[in-house]
């Protein structure tokens, strides 16, 4: 039944690690974010980069950088 007023679990999309104390754990990079700081416009929004150098750059245009929020897996794929 669909509830357009109440939450729909809908599945795990993806796991990720968290960091500890901003550190990633081996095996994994770290996921940035930023945020737009416009609550007051309505218009509250948030980016997560893994480039060190877009997290930066973003921050120095204004954006309200939050630092490590979460650690993506990498590795060799087939």
């Amino acid at each position: 039944m669909y509830a357009p007023d109440k939450w729909t679990y809908e599945g795990i999309a993806f796991y990720a690690k968290l960091p500890i104390n901003g550190v990633c754990p081996d095996a994994s990079v770290p996921v940035y974010r930023v945020y737009n700081n416009r609550w007051r416009e309505n218009d509250s929004n948030h980016r997560f980069v893994t480039s060190v150098r877009e997290y930066q750059a973003m921050t120095a245009k204004g954006w309200v950088g939050e630092g490590v929020a979460l650690c993506a897996a990498f590795g060799g794929g087939d």
